[in-house]
């Protein structure tokens, strides 16, 4: 009986995994929300994220945004510094719970 109620209250290395990248997931979006609204739009389409299925071409962006392809992919490295910035602020402890949340 004691056996049966740690197997109940354990939970399997699969949703152990799904629940870490659900957690990851909203830290980077809560990331990404503090990004102007281009900067979003490139990021989530570059990166098939939100509600972008599948990778947008920069000149498929920029044609969407109306300036140059050149332009949507200094302004995804400026979103992207942007991020990597963020993230390194973060410590591991943030990290660390963010995923075992």
């Amino acid at each position: 009986e004691e056996w049966a109620c740690e197997q109940e209250n354990r939970k399997s290395p699969s949703s152990m995994s799904d629940i870490v990248w659900s957690n990851l997931r909203d830290l980077m979006l809560s990331m990404i929300d503090k990004l102007d609204r281009r900067e979003q739009f490139i990021i989530c389409g570059r990166y098939a994220l939100g509600i972008h299925r599948k990778v947008c071409s920069c000149q498929s962006l920029a044609d969407k945004l109306g300036v140059s392809k050149e332009r949507v992919r200094q302004l995804e490295m400026r979103a992207v510094a942007k991020l990597r910035a963020m993230a390194s602020e973060l410590n591991i402890d943030d990290l660390f719970n963010a995923s075992m949340v």
